[in-house]
């Protein structure tokens, strides 16, 4: 599974998910456009889905309707 966003949301989700002071993430955040092209070419992602503009919750959801019985608690539908 790959999630993707646009290459201008990639930065700021980095700089808010990563600890304040980290010493990479100026590298990390530098690399992030070059990363996401290669992330983007890799062979055996069974799904791809964009974040851009979902809520977390709605992602999840997305997530364990592509694998429903993996997923979800039996007898949940």
């Amino acid at each position: 599974m790959r999630l993707e966003a646009e290459p201008e949301t990639l930065p700021r989700r980095i700089i808010e998910r990563e600890p304040q002071g980290w010493a990479e993430l100026d590298q990390l955040v530098a690399a992030s456009p070059r990363l996401s092209c290669v992330i983007a070419g890799l062979d055996g992602v069974a799904l791809a889905l964009s974040t851009e503009g979902e809520r977390p919750q709605a992602v999840a959801e997305c997530i364990r309707d592509a694998w429903p019985t993996r997923l979800r608690p039996p007898g949940e539908t």
